[in-house]
């Protein structure tokens, strides 16, 4: 899922469970997969497990032994709720830039509104900017609808569905909220906003993976930020005779359309 092929089944919310399930007392294999799967009303063409599995293996949670014995080893707080399991999840699948997961999650933020015009995200037109736009040669409709729960559930953005029509809408104030815990910025200190982005490159690299070059943010990260300055939990600002300026994706009914130069920090992000 995030180090191969992604897949449509093994969706967060297994995952999670599948820790919960054995975070207190190691457990055979085949005892939990009877929990997950009973084989009365599971055959083998619609078995999900293994990919569940595997999911939670390349999040570095769960060891399987030669004994086929399944033992979570993550912290106990990753468990503690589903925010503190999403957070977990944000600190490590970004880790290798050369997944397709991470490639595709990447094409999502880098989109910006573009995807918008093509109608679902399992279109050709999406299949080919993909394509043409990372190091994957073959995309498949069912990476899409795979991505598509993660994408929503790290805090990307929002699917729309209608029917067999999904429509992503980009929107990544959740993971930035993430991202800056882990960051652990300076509440009241006035960041130029390259300071703040070196500040959250370890963590946000899949969403500003070119912005110091360009010194320009995404649709994503600029609707974020603006969500953010409005929540007052952070206040943008463009003074005219900094060093720099950067621009956020156009927006013409905000008070910041487009040009900032500092970021500082309110309080303390939770």
């Amino acid at each position: 899922m995030f180090q191969g092929r992604i897949e449509t089944m093994p969706i967060p919310e297994r995952v999670y469970e599948l820790c919960k399930i054995i975070s207190d007392t190691p457990a055979p294999l085949k005892e939990i997969r009877e929990k997950a799967e009973p084989s009365q009303i599971n055959g083998s063409s619609t078995a999900y497990f293994g990919s569940i599995l595997t999911a939670a293996k390349e999040l570095q949670l769960v060891e399987e032994s030669d004994e086929n014995i399944l033992t979570y080893t993550g912290d106990r707080q990753i468990l503690r709720d589903i925010k503190s399991f999403r957070r977990y999840c944000n600190s490590v699948v970004y880790q290798d830039t050369q997944t397709p997961f991470y490639q595709i999650a990447r094409c999502f933020l880098d989109s910006d509104l573009k995807w918008m015009q093509y109608g679902s995200l399992s279109s050709e037109g999406v299949m080919d900017d993909i394509r043409r736009n990372t190091n994957i040669q073959t995309v498949y409709q069912d990476q899409l609808r795979g991505m598509r729960f993660w994408v929503s559930f790290l805090g990307f953005g929002l699917i729309h569905e209608k029917g067999t029509t999904m429509v992503f809408l980009p929107n990544m104030y959740t993971a930035l909220k993430d991202f800056l815990v882990m960051a652990k910025p300076e509440v009241k200190r006035e960041y130029t906003v390259s300071e703040f982005c070196d500040l959250l490159m370890p963590y946000a690299h899949v969403a500003l993976h070119n912005a110091k070059e360009s010194h320009r943010l995404n649709y994503a990260v600029s609707a974020a930020l603006r969500m953010m300055h409005d929540n007052k939990e952070i206040q943008m600002k463009r003074i005219p005779d900094s060093g720099e300026i950067w621009n956020m994706y156009h927006q013409e009914d905000h008070v910041l359309i487009s040009e900032i130069s500092h970021i500082v920090v309110l309080k303390g992000v939770r």
